[in-house]
């Protein structure tokens, strides 16, 4: 689920543009992590994704368990055989945050795809990428897609309407480049103008993303008069712990002379047992200012120059 959050604010500013819900991961994605350490378990008796972070300092071989950060465990348990215990397996189930899913990323070879068609006949069509490109004619296509609850906030300012409640996000332009379907149809001696023909069921080789259990956030900072931005923290616990972000800024500029935004982004983990929480999000500038924790002290009318922490509530669905 992807939620676009396009708030503005001014003055050592935080927005969170982007918020991505995920509950699992893929052997893939389990791989890449910048400061959590995962471990994944690929044995018969468990498969899953563990966040270790916090029992590195306990874990009786120290950082040595670190080796296995991003990847598998079983080859070290292989050698480190003590491991292979009930008691093991108990304490590790105490990190899990998701399962190993075993249906990876499709690593598809373009030698070997082949596109196949079923009529509503039972007649088959299978072609390889080879023939697709030398039997029949390309184009490319320019096209909109657009979710059917585009700019629904809109409409909800009006009288209520149920749905995520979309700005102007929801849609995207993008140029398409392939054979067309209906040539193969053609050429394979089916009318494409059969009034019994209704629709067309796409099967690929992808499947969903799966979730980890993690709330990826990006977004924007900035401060007035040139002060670059030094720190930014997020927070899913009402500010009680904050986790440092990454941020990505204007090489060709200073702290000293620094006008262009920061952007950062960040992995944080979802608190457990809970169905609604807020991210929240704070900044540092060069010069320390910092930002009001609310808007109690620097509300007017008008409602300008609005830089308290930035706070965006997120729903946990199952």
């Amino acid at each position: 689920m992807i939620i676009h959050l396009l708030f503005h604010f001014l003055l050592t500013i935080i927005c969170i543009q982007e918020a991505r819900y995920l509950r699992g991961v893929t052997a893939t994605g389990a791989a890449i992590s910048v400061t959590t350490q995962y471990v994944l378990q690929k044995g018969r008796k468990v498969q899953g994704v563990y966040d270790v972070t916090d029992f590195v300092a306990m874990h009786p071989g120290g950082d040595k368990i670190l080796l296995a950060a991003g990847a598998a465990v079983d080859p070290f348990w292989a050698l480190y055989s003590q491991h292979k215990t009930a008691e093991v397996l108990e304490i590790l189930e105490g990190y899990r945050i998701g399962r190993l899913d075993i249906k990876d990323v499709p690593k598809i070879k373009t030698n070997d795809h082949r596109l196949t068609i079923e009529t509503l006949n039972g007649k088959t069509i299978d072609l390889s990428v080879d023939q697709l490109k030398k039997k029949f004619k390309s184009y490319t296509i320019g096209s909109v897609i657009q979710c059917a609850g585009n700019r629904r906030a809109d409409m909800n300012q009006y009288k209520k309407v149920q749905g995520l409640m979309w700005e102007g996000t929801a849609i995207s332009n993008a140029e398409w480049t392939g054979v067309r379907l209906c040539d193969i149809l053609a050429d394979a001696g089916i009318d494409v103008f059969d009034d019994k023909i209704k629709h067309v069921h796409f099967e690929g080789a992808d499947v969903d993303p799966t979730d980890d259990g993690f709330v990826e956030i990006s977004g924007y900072a900035w401060s007035g008069g040139g002060r670059g931005i030094i720190r930014i923290e997020i927070s899913a616990d009402n500010g009680e712990t904050w986790h440092s972000c990454e941020m990505e800024q204007e090489k060709r500029q200073d702290l000293e002379h620094m006008y262009a935004w920061t952007l950062f982004k960040a992995e944080v983990k979802i608190p457990p047992n809970v169905k609604e929480f807020n991210i929240i999000a704070k900044a540092v500038d060069r010069s320390y200012n910092t930002q009001p924790e609310t808007a109690s002290g620097i509300w007017n009318v008008r409602g300008l120059i609005h830089n308290a922490w930035h706070r965006v509530p997120i729903i946990v669905r199952d």
